[in-house]
């Protein structure tokens, strides 16, 4: 079997990417970043694909279409929506809730996920599942690893939601217990593509309570420069000594999420050979 780790960024990659041998750059669209490499007998893809649902799904059929992966595994970091879950735990998804995609009315918002055809009607997916084989592998591993992991359903949204209140809300109204950016479009992509097994793993990097009003003014755009990034983060620390601590708290949570991933698939890799 040659599986394909799906990542959304360069530094959720490399928790992969440490652990293979013969790691070799490959072709892929611009924005994409594809390695191969492998873990002892197993070859392995490594594709790091960007932010958001629109990459994630892009990625995947570029995967499908030119590299016909036998397995694809999605890892990186979620938002907790549940007061239960703890910096640096597993979540393996037994499914995905595409929130983002509905209907507004004088009601409110109704979810029904995207619509596919199928002969002559589009019919709606409030969720996509994954492998059970597989996602039974993954909980096998994590808990052997001794590492904390829960089993439960994922909510996929374009939003990076960090307003307590509104996890609450969400993760009630859902029944999901974390919120990412990719792994809807993932399952979606990876279904119309004949349906290869699908493990979606993440790790809390930050948890229910944790909100950061400002984090937009200290990402780095596209067009901008060095120097009004670090203009910019300083103003927003001087103005609000609470940033400093708020940045430094998701720091830390993702550099232990991180840590637990790399623990994780350490174990994983040689089992995704069968």
């Amino acid at each position: 079997m040659r599986a394909a780790l799906l990542f959304a960024t360069p530094k959720e990659a490399r928790c992969a990417l440490a652990l293979l041998q013969g790691v070799t750059s490959l072709s892929s669209p611009r924005g994409f970043q594809l390695f191969a490499g492998h873990h002892n007998d197993v070859g392995l893809l490594v594709l790091v694909c960007g932010v958001g649902k629109v990459s994630a799904a892009a990625a995947t059929a570029f995967l499908m279409e030119r590299h016909r992966p036998e397995a694809i595994m999605l890892l990186g970091t979620a938002g907790a929506l549940n007061p239960q879950l703890r910096l640096g735990d597993l979540i393996i998804a037994d499914g995905l809730v595409p929130g983002d995609v509905g209907i507004c009315s004088s009601r409110g918002y109704s979810p029904t996920g995207p619509g596919t055809c199928e002969g002559e009607e589009v019919l709606f997916h409030r969720s996509f599942p994954t492998s059970e084989k597989l996602s039974e592998k993954a909980a096998k591993v994590a808990a052997s690893a001794l590492i904390p992991f829960h089993r439960g359903m994922l909510l996929t949204c374009d939003q990076v939601i960090l307003d307590p209140d509104l996890r609450a809300h969400l993760g009630s109204e859902t029944k999901t217990m974390a919120v990412e950016m990719e792994g809807a479009a993932v399952a979606q992509v990876a279904i119309q593509y004949g349906d290869p097994p699908l493990a979606v793993v993440r790790a809390v990097s930050d948890e229910l309570e944790h909100d950061f009003p400002d984090l937009d003014k200290v990402l780095p755009y596209r067009g901008q420069s060095r120097a009004d990034l670090w203009t910019r983060r300083a103003r927003l620390i001087l103005s609000d000594p609470q940033a400093a601590s708020r940045l430094q708290d998701l720091r830390s949570g993702m550099a232990l999420a991180l840590e637990n991933l790399r623990i994780f698939l350490r174990k994983m890799l040689p089992l995704l050979a069968g």
